[in-house]
């Protein structure tokens, strides 16, 4: 049967309610698209050539693909009244109907001498292409705290397409919530470049007890893929933070113990690791710290060599026009050095020059914090300024 084309519009529906946390909506809208992705019938897509149904595609496990029915086959009769001429409205609702009633296709195919007939009985088929929406479904019960409904749906899309990312993410996601947090990193850990993913798998860590991998998980998504206006998204982080407190806590003990030493080298190594796993407000107040040790010990302010490295990349890719790469080498660096305060200004720029006005703005008041004092404050405040007016404009 045709798959419906309106599925597609209702999934982008769908997504848009559930990023905005409207999850009564997206819920709503996601029945529907489910219920369009479940078709009866028997199983193949059809088209008009030559004024004949042909099949077009044959769906797999469903009636036709069993009972031998091949793409190119041409449909001369349907239950022995021809189908030359006819529409393609026509042809689809005949080969639709009642789950489990009965049809006979007359079939002509190329390699055959005669026409033959097939006897099908119409069933209840899921396509691969419903895989969307029962995902979709699955996490949108699941920040419901549908639990069983989220578990049902997950299984579901994995076992229509066990290679889809997003069916990983959906199965992965309930697995954690169970408490299976092995199964869970198992599946969310074949997903790349996917931020719920690798939340997931961080906090699923993080459960395991074994924080300092669920940081380094963390503290590798890029900021830019971390938005509050991504409701379900900053909600698994806020989950996750909460998970790491007591690998924060720790370390800021850490280092208040190794301050009191007088080994301020290591108490921000500590301190760096604390920035890896807050959120905007406490890190305000771990870069004021910082900066209270660097003032006390200046010569700690060189760039460390293994961070040189990749500023220079940095500076190189910026200068060759490659904005995006030199963002994420000075990022690297950042990872290495956080309390470097000139290494907060070159990721500004750089996020600046990519419009990435929020996180621009971020790294600069980052800087200011680190160096309140700096020669360029004043044009550094102008700066965010302007970046506050062309996100306001909305450029």
């Amino acid at each position: 049967m045709l798959f419906r084309s309106n599925v597609g519009y209702l999934l982008k529906l769908t997504r848009a309610y559930y990023r905005q946390g409207k999850y009564d909506d997206a819920l709503d809208v996601a029945d529907k698209s489910v219920k369009l992705s479940i078709l009866t019938g028997i199983g193949v897509n059809v088209q008009i050539t030559d004024n004949y149904p042909v099949i077009a595609s044959v769906i797999e496990s469903g009636p036709a693909k069993v009972a031998g029915i091949e793409a190119g086959d041409r449909i001369i009769k349907i239950d022995g009244k021809p189908t030359k001429r006819r529409k393609i409205e026509e042809v689809v609702s005949q080969l639709k109907g009642q789950e489990g009633t009965r049809l006979v296709l007359t079939i002509k195919r190329e390699k055959t001498r005669k026409p033959f007939e097939k006897t099908l009985a119409r069933e209840k088929i899921i396509p691969t292409e419903a895989t969307s929406a029962f995902v979709f479904r699955s996490l949108i019960q699941r920040h419901k705290g549908k639990a069983e409904g989220a578990l049902k749906d997950a299984e579901q899309a994995y076992s229509l397409d066990s290679s889809d990312e997003q069916a990983k993410v959906a199965l992965g996601a309930v697995n954690l919530d169970k408490g299976s947090h092995g199964e869970a990193i198992k599946l969310l850990s074949q997903v790349k470049d996917n931020a719920t993913a690798s939340l997931l798998e961080a906090t699923a860590h993080a459960k395991q007890g074994n924080t300092r991998k669920a940081a380094d998980i963390y503290s590798a998504i890029p900021d830019e893929k971390l938005s509050p206006n991504n409701v379900p998204l900053w909600s698994d982080r806020t989950a996750l933070l909460a998970e790491l407190k007591p690998f924060a806590a720790s370390k800021r003990e850490n280092a208040a113990r190794l301050r009191t030493q007088g080994k301020h080298r290591e108490a921000l190594s500590e301190l760096g690791d604390v920035l890896m796993v807050v959120d905007d407000a406490e890190s305000g107040e771990v870069y004021k710290t910082m900066a209270e040790i660097l003032r006390s010990e200046p010569q700690l302010a060189r760039v460390p060599e293994e961070a040189r490295k990749y500023t220079l990349r940095g500076e190189m890719m910026a200068g060759e026009g490659k904005i995006k790469e030199a963002a994420e080498q000075f990022r690297m660096a950042l990872n290495i050095a956080p309390y470097i305060a000139k290494l907060h200004f070159k990721t500004a720029i750089v996020y600046g020059e990519l419009q990435s006005y929020p996180q621009a703005i971020r790294y600069m008041n980052t800087y200011l914090l680190l160096a309140p004092e700096a020669p360029n404050a004043r044009a550094v405040k102008d700066q965010i300024y302007k970046w506050e007016f062309k996100m306001e404009k909305g450029e």
